[in-house]
């Protein structure tokens, strides 16, 4: 693969109405590695529509390259979920020392049915600015719809032990207290 022929297989991922052919794109265009950037990167500075903004950003995923992280930012606010989604695998997948960071400006900008799979990924790491987070989630609950809420406190209380500080069983307490008296 060259130069010459990423943009190429670019267009017919666009195009391609056939699953399996965009499943062996997926696999191929990423496989030129640092060769296939460029053009990956050009195509998403041009708003693609949401399909190929997603697989674009799967395939950025494959080559797991940091630096490419300013070029998937914008689509952490994207109007479609499944793009969003894709960022944030996208972020898991590239392993930099600002993973962290970088996934916590994820849990404040996208769409909050992420939140929980956002706290999932998040919770393991230990990190004392990640129990923050978790906590302002928690003293923030009330401004996500019921199902989705239930969620991230679910899934913040899994966690919530590892970062054991005043603020956090402050905040569980509220919480509960909080629940006891809302009927929803």
């Amino acid at each position: 693969l060259g130069d010459w022929s990423i943009p190429y297989l670019i267009k017919t991922l666009a195009l391609s109405e056939k699953k399996s052919h965009r499943m062996r794109l997926l696999e191929l265009i990423p496989a030129a590695g640092r060769v296939a950037v460029p053009a990956l990167v050009k195509n998403l500075e041009q708003a693609p529509p949401w399909y190929l903004a997603r697989n674009l950003i799967l395939m950025i995923s494959k080559i797991a390259d940091a630096s490419l992280y300013p070029h998937i930012k914008p689509f952490m606010k994207h109007s479609d979920l499944r793009v969003q989604q894709e960022v944030i695998y996208c972020l898991k997948k590239m392993n930099s020392e600002d993973r962290t960071e970088r996934l916590l400006e994820a849990i404040n900008t996208c769409n909050d049915k992420l939140k929980p799979q956002l706290v999932r990924t998040l919770g393991p790491s230990l990190e004392k600015r990640v129990g923050s987070a978790f906590v302002g989630l928690l003293n923030n609950y009330t401004v996500f719809d019921n199902q989705i809420r239930n969620d991230i406190i679910r899934e913040v209380c899994r966690f919530l032990p590892h970062y054991s500080t005043e603020k956090a069983v402050q905040s569980l307490t509220s919480l509960l207290y909080t629940t006891k008296s809302d009927p929803s």
